[in-house]
């Protein structure tokens, strides 16, 4: 039947509800679980848990660059890719394509968070799990890696923990300069943000040096 029929139907049995505006449908938490419960004892649980990163991630591009034009459809999506990541951690192989596009969903969030610059707390809550995972996972020169390592320190930075911030920059510089060469676009944003890390810090003679050098 058509998805209108259904959602009435689940709506008339009170499993879900619509928000005022109709905008959102809402489903208990128990429905939830249940459902989570149900997938896990069918075997269909990786698969609802790679088509739900799909559509997530299929949001995700819809937003784009343009996140001051949808920030309050960002800050949902970023609870709705945290939710997932909580629901199925344990669930499935870390190496799974599963587990990559989710991982990939969770740098997509941190960027976000980073680039609106007004949740530092959130963004390190996403972050260090997965700056940890990432080096557990694909390795610690993985770029993927080294992009989580980079992200994390920015969150520290807006948070203002800047000797955490400082540690992690340094180390990431050296890492890329090591692992994809001084003169790759990613050291250069790299030195970048170390030599903004160090300005914030007042240590302005080495923020110079790495200002002119990049």
């Amino acid at each position: 039947p058509p998805a209108d029929e259904v959602l009435g139907r689940l709506t008339d049995w009170s499993l879900l509800t619509f928000s005022v505006d109709g905008s959102l449908v809402v489903a208990h938490t128990l429905i939830k679980r249940v459902v989570r419960e149900r997938c896990m004892a069918e075997g269909s649980y990786a698969a609802l848990a790679e088509l739900t990163g799909h559509l997530l991630a299929n949001l995700a591009d819809r937003i784009g660059e343009r996140i001051w034009e949808h920030s309050a459809e960002g800050s949902e999506l970023i609870a709705h890719v945290t939710a997932l990541h909580e629901h199925t951690v344990g669930n499935l192989g870390d190496t799974t394509e599963t587990a990559n596009i989710i991982r990939n969903l969770r740098h997509w969030a941190v960027w976000l968070v980073n680039t609106m610059e007004d949740r530092p707390a959130v963004a390190i809550s996403i972050a260090l799990p997965l700056a940890e995972e990432s080096e557990r996972v694909l390795g610690s020169d993985h770029t993927a890696t080294l992009m989580a390592r980079n992200n994390l320190a920015m969150a520290y930075q807006t948070a203002g923990q800047l000797h955490e911030a400082t540690s992690l920059f340094e180390r990431t510089l050296a890492d890329r300069e090591r692992v994809l060469g001084a003169d790759d676009p990613m050291t250069l944003t790299s030195r970048n943000n170390l030599a903004g890390a160090y300005r914030e810090a007042g240590r302005l003679g080495e923020a110079m040096s790495l200002y002119e050098t990049a």
